[in-house]
């Protein structure tokens, strides 16, 4: 949250939209800072501390740039 503030702050007419998941605080912190919220399902990370153990089972960021 302080990144984005930080970015609206250097360009007012950035387009911030914050992803999560329906548990933990998500649902009510990130609106509350005047942020949308785009809810995704939940991913369990395996507790490998390897590169090769960290993998996404469908891909989650996508850029329209």
């Amino acid at each position: 949250m302080n990144f984005a503030d930080a970015l609206r702050r250097l360009e007012p007419t950035a387009e911030i939209t914050a992803l999560g998941t329906v548990r933990g605080l998500d649902t009510t912190l990130i609106p509350a800072r005047g942020y949308p919220l785009e809810l995704i399902p939940p991913v369990s990370l395996p507790r490998a501390h390897r590169p090769t153990g960290i993998r996404m089972r469908r891909p989650v960021f996508s850029c329209s740039c």
